[in-house]
């Protein structure tokens, strides 16, 4: 799981409680990483199965993968008025950190054009990568919308 604005943590944690094998979370705030450590070590969770990042999600999608294989899932919730979808999409889809099979989920508000940024990010990416820019579910409504891409992992309920 790589979760792109870990925040709490709180999704990597639930994560890994149901099952995932690690997570690879990214903080951007010195005081979250802080925090996310803090809560690793309170409930034990192992080094290797929790790796943080305290960077920029657009720097660590430009290097390597800590686990060297790709990412199942890829949850990307931004603090509210984030205006970097297309960098940040050009470099996912650029990193290889992801497949088909990975399923992406995106938190962003109603009036960002996230379906443009998909497309233009994917067309600028290696004609070879195996990601297909495919929607399977975009839900718009007063919330944030939720997209999902690659394959489905359960039904959103909003």
């Amino acid at each position: 799981v790589l979760d792109g604005f870990a925040g709490s943590g709180i999704m990597g944690f639930e994560c890994l409680s149901r099952g995932a094998k690690h997570v690879s979370a990214v903080a951007k705030e010195l005081n979250h990483a802080k925090k996310i450590q803090a809560n690793c070590q309170q409930l034990g969770i192992h080094p290797a199965a929790y790796q943080l990042r305290h960077r920029l999600l657009e720097q660590v999608l430009k290097g390597n993968n800590p686990y060297n294989e790709p990412f199942s899932l890829v949850y990307l919730d931004p603090p509210y008025g984030f205006t970097h979808w297309q960098t940040v999409l050009k470099h996912l889809l650029q990193s290889h950190w992801v497949t088909a099979n990975t399923a992406i989920l995106l938190e962003h508000g109603r009036t960002e054009p996230i379906l443009t940024h998909w497309l233009q990010a994917h067309t600028t990416n290696e004609p070879t990568h195996p990601l297909q820019p495919t929607i399977e579910r975009t839900l718009t409504t007063a919330i944030p919308s939720i997209i999902v891409t690659g394959k489905q992992i359960g039904r959103a309920h909003v």
